[in-house]
């Protein structure tokens, strides 16, 4: 585990999302007070769980809609959601999607870029990072919300 900045990752898989986004003319918004956030992780397996949940917005958000990246703090947590607007996951369905190879649409084939993995890693290495993580319709859309634990600013080099 190591101190990173969490806003420099999340603005670069931004970026390498960007010409995807705007092919589906969907806006990617970054919220946030903070010019750097720093946590304690395993920087690759974020890179890994922040990639999964934004190619699954990418996948499941209608064209023309937004996404919203939102990172926030408390004295020893960030707190990070991404949302899309425009979708909705049938309630008795949210479980099941942490469920290797479980996919909603049944008729979905591994063409479509999904083998009904993203989840089940994302919560795996969320797990590993002893974080809490949700998933949950909103009034507009589907937003999943995680927590990694704050590096202490005394330890920032």
């Amino acid at each position: 585990l190591e101190k990173f900045n969490i806003l420099r990752l999340i603005q670069k898989l931004i970026k390498s999302f960007s010409l995807e986004f705007d092919s589906k003319d969907i806006h990617l918004e970054l919220k946030t007070d903070f010019e750097y956030c720093y946590v304690i992780g395993d920087v690759f397996q974020l890179e890994q769980v922040i990639t999964n949940l934004i190619s699954n917005t990418l996948k499941y958000t209608p064209n023309g809609k937004k996404v919203i990246i939102e990172v926030n703090s408390t004295d020893s947590l960030v707190n990070i959601s991404i949302e899309n607007k425009g979708a909705y996951i049938p309630e008795n369905e949210i479980e099941n999607l942490y469920t290797k190879f479980y996919r909603i649409d049944k008729a979905r084939t591994t063409s479509n870029n999904s083998n009904g993995l993203g989840l089940a890693i994302v919560k795996r290495i969320l797990t590993l990072h002893e974080s809490s993580y949700s998933l949950s319709n909103t009034n507009d859309g589907v937003k999943f919300e995680f927590t990694l634990k704050k590096a202490d600013d005394s330890e920032i080099i």
